[in-house]
């Protein structure tokens, strides 16, 4: 992320395990300036701007999965994680 220093991340699966650690993410997502939404509890959904959003909101569409949105003057970015479910 440092190196390709990108506007936006949309991440998904972002749980605070051993192999992830999301407190680490969360301390240099802070030091790289971006501000950031994390839905920790089942979604594991992030999503970090460079930039301020207008406003944010994480919609659920039940324990474990949802929507985060950054909207802006002129656009509106959403992440989200869907349930995978056989035919």
């Amino acid at each position: 992320i440092k190196y390709i220093n990108p506007e936006t991340i949309c991440l998904q699966e972002v749980y605070n395990i051993p192999i992830i650690n999301n407190t680490n993410i969360k301390r240099d997502l802070h030091k790289l300036d971006y501000k950031y939404i994390l839905h920790e509890n089942n979604s594991g959904l992030l999503l970090a701007s460079k930039n301020q959003p207008i406003e944010t909101k994480l919609v659920k569409f039940n324990k474990k999965r949802g929507f985060i949105i950054f909207e802006y003057k002129n656009e509106i970015i959403i992440n989200t994680h869907l349930e995978v479910k056989p035919f």
